[in-house]
């Protein structure tokens, strides 16, 4: 199997610094033009089909790339969303809280505020790349995703386990906006990497 891994566009969420989670999120222009380009980016690369987020700004990002690309199949799928952040989600918060939310103890606060724990985000993610190996064992698929459920799937694809997950904080670097990531997976489940969190496209 070829892995394709795409974070989708810039939303107009981003640009105000306000955390979604699984509030819907709309492209801005600039995200509209980021899927663009990834899309120009992609064209002649055999894809057999696209599988992304359910939310608004990932699927949108899917749709672009698909209309420039003959139409492939879209398929869309609850398990690649981002992380649930509960009440934190449509505020602005730092990027320390952000941190201590994602790697730190989860706590009672986090459970009150409805907070997914990052051990329920993995397995919910893996469960997508575990079906998806045995499915698609051959093809070349595309995924858009959000930058945390793109990590949860390259930790995945390492054989990462749930509790070895606090020791992978920086280990892998946050996708940038529609960067690119792709692997070569083999049968028995072993992973090459090609390229990661690529962006050139963008330079165009």
């Amino acid at each position: 199997m070829r892995l394709v891994l795409a974070r989708h566009g810039e939303t107009l969420e981003n640009k105000k610094g306000i955390l979604q989670g699984w509030r819907e999120g709309g492209l801005s222009s600039k995200g509209k033009k980021q899927a663009l380009l990834l899309a120009r980016r992609l064209k002649g690369t055999k894809i057999d089909f696209i599988y992304t987020s359910d939310l608004k700004r990932a699927l949108e990002t899917a749709k672009i790339i698909s209309k420039h690309n003959g139409s492939i199949r879209v398929i869309a799928d609850k398990r690649l969303r981002e992380k649930k952040y509960g009440k934190l989600e449509g505020t602005k918060v730092s990027e320390e809280r952000i941190d201590e939310v994602d790697w730190g103890d989860y706590t009672k606060e986090n459970k009150k505020a409805n907070i997914e724990k990052n051990e329920d985000f993995f397995y919910r993610v893996k469960g997508f790349y575990t079906s998806l190996i045995k499915k698609h064992p051959t093809k070349t698929i595309l995924i858009i995703g959000h930058s945390g459920s793109i990590l949860m799937l390259q930790l995945a694809m390492q054989g990462i386990t749930a509790k070895g997950l606090k020791t992978c904080k920086g280990k892998i670097k946050e996708q940038s906006f529609t960067g690119l990531s792709e692997f070569q997976i083999t049968k028995n489940g072993h992973y090459k990497p090609i390229c990661i969190n690529c962006s050139k496209h963008l330079k165009s």
